[in-house]
């Protein structure tokens, strides 16, 4: 994560991405109450001097950025270890909804039971 407001970071992806498709991608990562719950959206700034975010919340920033530069491939490691079960859940159903190739790799079986449904 880096210092700076929340759509940066998301941002960072792809630079050249507008307001609603880095908004899209936040929902699409599961990040709707956390942008409720902040001062300023996606303009607070978070990291060393802004708003703390917890590991859960830093894991899904990442797939935002990862939703947001539309990779071919995803490669996820323990995507949703700091999640609870719900966001797990919404979480996955996203990840599995993505036009593109995702390899998951991990120890819980969520994850692993969802990509075999």
């Amino acid at each position: 994560m880096l210092s700076g407001t929340l759509a940066e970071n998301i941002r960072y992806g792809r630079l050249e991405a507008s307001d609603d498709e880095v908004t899209s991608a936040a929902a699409a990562a599961g990040l709707a109450e956390m942008l409720e719950r902040l001062p300023d959206g996606l303009r607070t700034e978070v990291g060393d001097r802004g708003v703390r975010v917890s590991t859960g919340e830093r894991l899904r920033m990442a797939l935002a950025r990862a939703i947001l530069k539309r990779p071919r491939i995803l490669l996820l490691d323990e995507p949703t270890a700091s999640l609870d079960g719900p966001t797990e859940r919404r979480v996955l159903q996203t990840i599995l909804q993505l036009p593109l190739t995702v390899i998951i790799v991990s120890h819980r079986p969520a994850p692993l039971n969802t990509c075999t449904e």
